[in-house]
C-alpha cells in the first residue's frame, strides 16, 4: 500500500481554519449523539461516521503536524471499528483539500471559517 500522508499548512489563516472546523465536528458529533434515538448507540457508533472520520483524521493532524491516512486507519480499525472504508478514505481526501486547497474541491461540504462559499 502506498504511503498517503498529510501535512498541516504552514499557513497561520490555514491552520486557525482547521482548528474552527475541528470545533465544528465536535459539535456535529455531539448533536448525534444528543439527538440518538438508540440506548444502544455507543460512542463508537458515532465515531464510525463520516463526520467522525474526519475529526479523527483533522485531530491527529493538528496534534502532530502531519497524519499517516493508512496508520491512522489500523489504528481506528484496532480500536473501535471502521464500517464504511469508502467514508474513511474520502473524509481523508476532504480533510487533505482543507489542507492543499482550502476545501475548493469538496464538494456539497460548510467549508472553512475564511473561505467564502459561493
Amino acid at each position: 500500500m502506498a504511503e498517503w500522508k498529510i501535512t498541516l499548512p504552514k499557513n497561520p489563516v490555514s491552520r486557525e481554519d482547521l482548528r474552527y472546523k475541528l470545533c465544528d465536528y465536535d459539535q456535529r458529533l455531539a448533536e448525534m449523539a444528543k439527538e440518538n434515538p438508540y440506548p444502544y448507540f455507543l460512542p463508537e457508533d458515532i465515531a464510525a461516521t463520516f463526520t467522525g472520520y474526519k475529526f479523527a483524521i483533522l485531530h491527529r493532524l493538528l496534534r502532530k503536524g502531519e497524519v499517516d491516512v493508512h496508520m491512522l486507519f489500523d489504528d481506528l480499525e484496532g480500536r473501535c471499528g471502521i464500517r464504511d472504508i469508502g467514508e474513511y478514505f474520502e473524509a481523508a481526501r476532504v480533510i487533505e483539500d482543507y489542507c492543499k486547497t482550502g476545501g475548493k474541491n469538496v464538494i456539497n461540504g460548510t467549508g472553512l471559517k475564511s473561505v467564502k462559499v459561493a
